[in-house]
């Protein structure tokens, strides 16, 4: 399928505004689930492993700047944190995380850096996709897998997920195929739950992102943010 982008390059690209280059939903949800496309991408790696509901790295060194800095927060713990934990950990730098991503397509050729004004005084980067064809391919091959109601390997399961708990699924697939996708990603769950398919490192990966989700969205409601 399209190209060789990462999980988290695949779910930025999503997630932005393709015209004009922002990120259309600037959501807890979103956040927690770009730091959980990264520790998918270190699990596949082998820089990390999950115990139970617990990770652990497995070498202090990588070449990836999102995943040294998630390296560097695992080396803080004496014993191995769960993973909830550490995507909470991860919002403190998630949107450095983001910028590196997409600084990443800029040098690929995917997007473009367009420098403008807010309000005539603010300065700001939006960031237009130049290179449609990796995430057009993209799109095609998640509408095929839903389309033809196939189970899909485990990255793009999770990629499904992804997109489905920061409530993208219209932008990603059109309106008026909200409805039918939502369904199959429901589905999809609930099938890999039986059938196996789906690792316990992937699944617990799903399960810390919606616990950090209601445990960050009730911080910021007790904090008054």
């Amino acid at each position: 399928m399209g190209g060789k982008l990462t999980l988290k390059e695949r779910f930025v690209l999503l997630a932005l505004d393709d015209a004009q280059g922002y990120i259309i939903h600037h959501n807890t949800a979103y956040w927690i689930g770009l730091a959980g496309a990264v520790l998918f991408e270190m699990l596949e790696k082998g820089l990390v492993m999950f115990d139970d509901h617990c990770i652990n790295y497995l070498t202090p060194i990588a070449d990836d700047p999102c995943h040294v800095r998630v390296l560097s927060l695992l080396k803080k713990h004496s014993q191995p944190p769960r993973v909830e934990r550490v995507l909470e950990e991860m919002w403190d730098s998630i949107e450095d995380t983001q910028q590196e991503i997409i600084n990443g397509l800029v040098n690929q050729g995917i997007l473009k850096e367009v420098k403008k004004s807010l309000l005539w005084v603010i300065p700001i980067k939006r960031y237009p996709t130049v290179n449609k064809i990796p995430e057009l391919r993209l799109r095609k091959y998640l509408m095929v897998l839903a389309q033809e109601d196939r189970v899909p390997d485990e990255e793009s399961f999770l990629l499904f997920r992804l997109v489905y708990q920061c409530g993208l699924v219209a932008e990603v697939f059109g309106k008026k195929n909200q409805k039918v996708i939502s369904e199959y990603i429901e589905e999809l769950k609930e099938v890999n739950d039986a059938s196996g398919k789906i690792s316990e490192p992937v699944k617990n990966i799903e399960t810390a992102l919606l616990t950090a989700i209601r445990n960050l969205n009730l911080q910021m409601v007790l904090s008054g943010g």
